[in-house]
């Protein structure tokens, strides 16, 4: 996995593929191991984001849960997308609290 800075702290995820962007959102009890194999397997087809979200893994720490903590993932989320330059549209795949991040994600930026 690889470190990256954005602006409100640091996010680990790995990238493999080439095409189309194909960002994956992990659930709330777990981390970017669950994704298993789907990276290699997406991969072929697409360029593969997957990233422990704040709070997993070696991602920055979350200090407390406010009402409003989903925000501050989506604003994670675009952060990510900006530092490795995915500009555009992309796809996202997304379970349990991550689908709620790319609904979230999705209304706040539709293009």
């Amino acid at each position: 996995m690889t470190q990256i800075e954005i602006p409100s702290g640091t996010l680990e995820y790995v990238e493999k593929g080439r095409g189309a962007p194909l960002i994956l959102l992990h659930g709330g009890t777990g981390n970017i191991e669950e994704w298993g194999g789907c990276v290699d397997g997406f991969a072929h087809h697409y360029r593969v984001i997957a990233y422990n979200r704040r709070g997993y893994g070696n991602a920055s720490p979350r200090y407390d849960y406010p009402p409003d903590f989903f925000y501050e993932d989506v604003r994670d989320l675009a952060a990510l997308m900006d530092a490795l330059g995915v500009g555009g549209p992309a796809y996202i795949c997304a379970f349990s609290d991550g689908a709620t991040i790319a609904l979230l994600f999705a209304v706040r930026y539709p293009d």
